[in-house]
């Protein structure tokens, strides 16, 4: 039984295609251009660090109590600056990003940007009923989504470009 088992599991396993949903091992020259260009912005450290995290917890109504207005809008205050320097970085370069996966990635990460930007903005405005509606809780947990996938997106393919086949 236990052999069958180990059997069954080995050939399970060779099933499953490896590689499936990697991104491309490789970039052209004019994409990883562009990438390092935007790195300048998406890796500078004024536009990182733990109050993009602070943000986004205010932002999507995780544990309101965590803090007070002040430190929410002052949170809110610097991770709005530094999503607009990113994504002012990040679209600056997308016209070098010749191609197509590549491009509609990080088309994504700069619309998390812009939309992580403009939901601070309103957020900023709001009466606290606003601030915790549905509606603006549910775009904190869509834009999140989009700014860690687009991190990360962007964080692979900047190392194919620095350390990959290009």
């Amino acid at each position: 039984m236990w052999v069958r088992s180990g059997l069954l599991a080995l050939v399970s396993c060779s099933i499953i295609p490896f590689g499936a949903g990697l991104p491309v091992a490789s970039a052209d020259e004019s994409t990883c251009a562009a990438i390092n260009q935007m790195s300048k912005a998406v890796d500078d450290p004024a536009n990182n660090g733990p109050i993009v995290t602070e943000a986004l917890m205010y932002l999507r109504g995780d544990n309101p109590a965590y803090s007070g207005l002040d430190r929410q809008v002052d949170a809110i205050g610097q991770a709005r600056d530094m999503w607009g320097r990113v994504n002012d970085g990040v679209r600056a370069n997308l016209d070098g990003i010749t191609e197509p996966g590549p491009r509609q990635q990080l088309t994504a990460y700069a619309d998390g940007l812009s939309g992580a930007y403009d939901l601070s903005g309103t957020w900023l405005v709001a009466a606290p009923e606003v601030r915790s509606s549905p509606e603006i809780i549910d775009r904190g947990a869509a834009v999140g989504g989009l700014l860690f996938d687009g991190v990360n997106n962007f964080h692979v393919l900047s190392n194919i470009c620095n350390g990959g086949a290009h």
